[in-house]
């Protein structure tokens, strides 16, 4: 069973990577099953599949059902894999993810920069992880009208991106978006 649990949250994952949500949604919440019965609440592998569902409930629109799993995942992460954990930083990052996406404004830079700090002690950097902290930090002071803190953080996710990715990545292409737009917005329009 616990190989059909794997198994099945990679083929969810895969098939949401693929937008293809419907078919994804016919594995995850199996996973999630196996791994709660046979694994309990508070594992690794549970949580990975609580979030991996999450993530698809986020991506199909359904924010309150995103919200509960989410707050389970987060609760149960924290008691049970630790603060500084892989997982229970990536369940926070979503919460922020679902905090931007439905408007919830207060409390989303406290959370972004909690996490951006975690992942810099426990990954450093350059990881990708990481790098998508940064990037949602800096979104997040850009949606709250921090500008110039937006341009800053975009500025160093940039260089960041072109050292570790490249130029060409889609990652990097999309912080340097961002940061154009920041530079926009702040009127420094050769930048």
């Amino acid at each position: 069973p616990l190989v059909e649990a794997r198994l099945r949250r990679t083929i969810g994952e895969s098939y949401y990577g693929l937008g293809l949500y419907d078919e994804a949604e016919r594995h995850l919440p199996v996973a999630l099953e196996i791994h709660r019965r046979l694994l309990g609440e508070e594992h690794v592998e549970t949580i990975r599949s609580m979030n991996a569902l999450t993530w698809l409930n986020y991506r199909q629109g359904r924010m309150d059902e995103a919200w509960a799993l989410n707050e389970r995942a987060v609760e149960q992460a924290r008691n049970g894999l630790g603060e500084g954990n892989a997982e229970t930083l990536f369940a926070l990052n979503l919460k922020g993810n679902l905090m931007y996406q439905t408007g919830r404004w207060e409390g989303l830079l406290t959370l972004r920069k909690y996490v951006l700090e975690q992942r810099r002690r426990t990954l450093g950097e350059e990881h990708l992880d990481t790098l998508n902290s940064m990037n949602n930090l800096a979104l997040a002071y850009l949606e709250t009208g921090r500008t110039s803190e937006a341009a800053s953080l975009f500025e160093q996710t940039v260089a960041i991106k072109r050292r570790v990715l490249g130029n060409e990545h889609p990652d990097t292409q999309i912080s340097m978006r961002m940061l154009a737009i920041a530079y926009d917005l702040l009127g420094h329009s050769q930048e």
